[in-house]
């Protein structure tokens, strides 16, 4: 070969590979060439995480990749940046679907992705139905009849069937039975039976053989009882009553020995127990307090009050999972006491009811025609979100009639109006997924996160709906 072939070829080789290596190495760093835009860029990737596993993600209607038993998580990156039609599917399972934007050098998250079954399975467990309410513990509920005679059953979550009947004499026709309270260790309930302005207050032991009642409204003298928290050992009770000439008063109530304290505090409209004290509404001034259970020592916590409290008679302190907030519900608006801060801040009006989530992050708004969300915390996952961020996450004409979390992962609700049951997604990137779970209404909700099963009354029925 000759030597000016074979600078020749030296010389192609050379410019080849110069061409190719700074190519190479730009593919090898996540750069691409957008043919839209005419340029490199930097790509990105999308990262989901569905439950259940396995399923198949989509693309730009695309099939991408398909998880399975081990490997749940789907991870696809060398994406250029734009925004993408990203699917999730399952087989007998509805889709997740949502337009996601792709950025240079970040991963786009979406986690927290639940797939709801297709054709849930609804089984009935009676048709003669008035109301249910579940266990602290979850294995179990009572559940109250409508029957001529106030009855109610206790059954075990798991087994529906096996029961025990609590069931008033004869001569109780015609009154029914409400404001069911289970004891912390789901051994007692406490239970009213009224008709008109006669009304008794009963608890029992439902572990005794033959089961074993108190009946303690001949103390309560005209008291008229608003709220009861069972105490720690379950031996007694705590309750809010109001009285024509004392005013709004907390008592405590043992079993034990049948006996009734003296007013622990004489202006309390709601209240909640930790560690020992009360804490609790202020119906004179609207200020946060507690009062030590033991000490009856009380003491303002708040620094702030909620105005014209005079009139809110239907005020509320919600249950927090947490110690750090107090949730105040007031003449439909609603109130967060910070602990470490001591302020009482109004964060919505024209809420019907407010529940948080287990994780304790969020709260749960709930207004006549719209759920709303605001959160406690900073959330560090993709959709962010700052503490004291409130999002409208869903508003309509139709009545909603409950809602409640969904506590597998808290990222959705299930709702009930008076012609279905939905779940919608958190996730505002896009629009929101919304799924139909059961095209007839409901009038109470209850999911029950171990089962993974959907509790609900429809008219007088009493269901169960798998979500697995």
């Amino acid at each position: 070969m000759k030597k000016s072939t074979r600078t020749r070829l030296f010389l192609l080789f050379l410019g080849a590979f110069l061409i190719a290596a700074p190519c190479v190495i730009l593919y090898s760093q996540g750069y691409r060439l957008d043919l839209e835009a005419r340029s490199v860029v930097k790509t990105g990737a999308i990262f989901v995480e569905p439950r259940p596993a396995p399923v198949e993600l989509y693309i730009n209607k695309n099939l991408i990749k398909r998880s399975n038993f081990v490997f749940q998580n789907i991870y696809t990156g060398n994406l250029i940046p734009r925004v993408y039609s990203v699917e999730v599917k399952k087989q007998n399972y509805l889709s997740w679907e949502k337009q996601l934007l792709v950025l240079p050098k970040l991963v786009t998250e979406a986690k927290n992705i639940y797939l709801f079954p297709d054709n849930a399975v609804v089984k009935k467990i009676t048709d003669s139905a008035r109301d249910f309410y579940f266990s602290p513990s979850r294995e179990k509920f009572a559940f109250i009849s409508a029957s001529p005679i106030p009855e109610i059953s206790i059954h075990s979550s798991q087994n529906v069937n096996d029961g025990i009947i609590i069931k008033a004499p004869i001569e109780f026709s015609g009154y029914k039975i409400s404001d069911v309270v289970w004891s912390n260790d789901s051994k007692k309930i406490l239970f009213s039976v009224s008709m008109g302005r006669q009304k008794k207050w009963i608890a029992t032991d439902i572990t005794a053989n033959p089961l074993k009642s108190v009946d303690f409204s001949r103390q309560l003298s005209g008291l008229k009882i608003r709220k009861i928290i069972w105490s720690d050992n379950s031996d007694g009770i705590f309750f809010s009553a109001s009285d024509p000439d004392r005013g709004d008063l907390l008592f405590s109530y043992n079993f034990l020995d049948q006996m009734l304290s003296a007013p622990l505090a004489s202006d309390v409209l709601s209240y909640v127990i930790r560690d020992n004290k009360a804490i609790y509404i202020s119906s004179k001034l609207g200020t946060i307090n507690s009062v030590d259970l033991v000490t009856r020592e009380i003491q303002q916590l708040s620094s702030t009050a909620i105005p014209y409290i005079e009139k809110a008679i239907n005020a509320e302190m919600l249950e927090y999972p947490r110690d750090s907030y107090s949730i105040v519900l007031a003449d439909k608006n609603v109130y967060i006491f910070n602990k470490r801060t001591a302020a009482l801040n109004k964060i919505a009006g024209d809420v019907e009811s407010a529940v948080a989530s287990s994780d304790g992050k969020k709260l749960l708004l709930i207004g006549k025609n719209m759920l709303s969300v605001y959160w406690l915390e900073d959330i560090h996952i993709q959709p962010f979100h700052d503490a004291q961020d409130l999002e409208i996450i869903l508003a309509q004409e139709q009545d909603i009639i409950d809602a409640v979390w969904f506590t597998k992962n808290n990222e959705y609700i299930l709702y009930a109006t008076k012609n279905s049951i939905m779940a919608i997604e958190l996730d505002g990137r896009d629009a929101r997924n919304i799924y139909e779970l059961r095209d007839a209404g409901a009038r109470k909700l209850y999911y029950e996160e171990g089962s993974n099963t959907l509790y609900f009354l429809s008219e007088d029925e009493f269901y169960s709906m798998s979500l697995e």
